[in-house]
């Protein structure tokens, strides 16, 4: 047992952008109710049922898939038409006029549902407000309770909420001004006491940190290793509802270790167990973990017999986003890293897509320490992928090595000897120690452990089916349109679901686990 020295990792500068999720409450006042097609104004129709909100002109998620996150927003109409139509851009809207107002000096754009298709390296020059549509609103009943200190339950009725995206464009980790600009952001889009508006975090949210590909093939794999190493001891830094054994995280961040876990043991994704303790149980050791990173699959020899050869970047971004599928021919993002990204061919007209590795783990957050804590996390273990890749004698070698320091024993495999390894300061290390301390116990029914989802309702008595007949009356409240490309429900890069914030007079929001 030896002593484990520090090691000098390369600083060579990496870009990198972050995507804030979050829910955004609004008062009606806030509201652009103008309708360009008609040029009257549309009204606000607030008590659509479940059964109203479920229908696909109105959801982008597949109701039957993901019963608990359909659309749950007010909705819209236009004079002399039945159908209801959920939001169109309205909410990006007031996110956009607040920033423009708190912070002229940041540029920002609203966009749609951003398609595969539309992450292009051009993409991202600026601050993007755009939706998530696996993050829904909370009911207007309900908002008090997420911004007491501005909403009364008096005036709850006169609330919305919405799932909202902020992208950021390519930042570096050499410039220090992304920091002013996160700061700057958040505080803006929490408003003070009196604004009329606010944001607040769900457990449908997610920080996204997306890194700078590596180039070089031995990094590639060396992220690879560590991160199905040490997935158990990077989870420890998230709360329970975060980690990849939790029900409600299965959709959406699953475990990089399906591939190995499944190539012995033919069984579901979403049952599969992917903790160290299985892994040693299948005898599935750190070199059998290697082995299958840098000689990933076998090639057959003319005189039939086979060797072991390396996986392509494209293989090994598969084997981390295990399974292929037609739907998901490079792999599913849904993980808590997505390779994909990395591998992704240029677009039809010639167009680069950012390549990057999507650090998924992280609940979503407007904590401007937290989210520049995560985003030195992921770019440090980049970097420490890349020492590994040229110093093969500090990589870990077994499930229950240890080391020595200040005489006393200790194990590699923790996720404390691995912040030190990436070269995180003491400040640094003590906020990831209060952070485990606080999400040590998983205790069922805590905020640390729901999911936030809304529950069905056992009878839909009234349910509208999105149409009225009723006249209409000239509500001075309102919003917009429906999605585009309604189908494309799974194709937004942050998840899968449907954003919103609706009140209904027959079903309040109701959480669960």
């Amino acid at each position: 047992m030896a002593n484990l020295q520090k090691p000098v990792l390369d600083t060579t500068p990496l870009t990198f952008g972050i995507e804030m999720e979050f829910v955004f409450g609004f008062h009606s006042e806030e509201l652009n109710l103008a309708d360009g097609v008609t040029n009257h104004p549309y009204s606000i129709r607030k008590d659509l049922s479940y059964r109203a909100r479920s229908d696909r002109h109105l959801t982008r998620v597949n109701p039957s898939k993901y019963p608990r996150r359909v659309y749950n927003s007010w909705g819209l109409k236009r004079k002399a038409e039945p159908k209801i139509l959920a939001y169109e851009t309205q909410p990006q809207e007031i996110v956009k006029r607040i920033l423009d107002k708190q912070c002229p000096e940041i540029a920002s754009r609203i966009e749609g549902t951003m398609l595969p298709v539309d992450k292009t390296e051009k993409s991202y020059d600026k601050w993007i407000v755009t939706v998530d549509h696996s993050v829904c609103g909370v009911g207007s009943k309900n908002i008090p309770k997420w911004l007491p200190k501005k909403v009364a339950q008096v005036d709850a009725e006169h609330w919305d909420s919405y799932g909202i995206e902020i992208v950021s464009p390519v930042l570096k980790t050499d410039e220090s001004a992304y920091r002013k600009e996160i700061s700057k952001i958040t505080d803006a889009l929490h408003g003070n006491a009196e604004d009329k508006y606010g944001a607040f975090i769900t457990n449908q949210c997610s920080l996204h940190v997306h890194v700078q590909a590596p180039t070089e093939t031995e990094v590639f794999e060396q992220l690879a290793i560590l991160l199905l190493i040490y997935e158990e001891e990077i989870s420890r830094l998230h709360p329970a509802i975060r980690r990849p054994e939790h029900p409600a995280s299965k959709l959406y961040i699953n475990s990089n270790r399906l591939a190995l876990v499944l190539e012995q043991d033919q069984g579901h994704i979403n049952t599969a167990d992917c903790s160290t303790a299985a892994l040693q149980q299948r005898n599935i050791t750190i070199q059998h973990i290697q082995e299958a990173i840098e000689q990933g699959h076998h090639i057959q020899r003319p005189d039939g017999t086979f060797i072991r050869a390396p996986m392509s970047r494209k293989q090994l971004a598969a084997f981390m986003n295990y399974p292929l599928n037609n739907r998901n021919p490079l792999g599913d993002r849904n993980r808590l890293v997505n390779f994909t990204c990395a591998v992704r061919p240029n677009a039809a007209d010639g167009q680069k897509f950012a390549k990057t590795i999507e650090f998924r783990q992280a609940g979503g957050s407007l904590d401007k320490v937290l989210i520049e804590r995560w985003v030195e996390f992921c770019v440090q273990l980049m970097r420490l992928a890349a020492f590994y890749a040229k110093n093969e004698e500090r990589r870990v070698r077994s499930w229950d090595e240890s080391y020595e320091e200040a005489g006393e024993e200790k194990k590699r495999i923790d996720v404390f000897c691995l912040l030190e390894e990436m070269g995180l300061d003491e400040q640094a290390i003590l906020f990831w120690r209060q952070r485990v301390e606080m999400y040590r116990e998983r205790r069922e029914g805590s905020r640390d452990d729901v999911s936030d989802d809304e529950d069905i309702p056992f009878d839909d008595e009234e349910g509208h089916c999105g149409y009225e007949d009723s006249e209409d009356t000239d509500n001075e409240d309102r919003g917009d349109s429906s999605d585009d490309n309604s189908d494309n429900n799974d194709d937004n890069d942050d998840d899968r679901g449907h954003s919103g914030g609706g009140s209904s007079s027959h079903h309040q929001v109701v959480y669960g686990g």
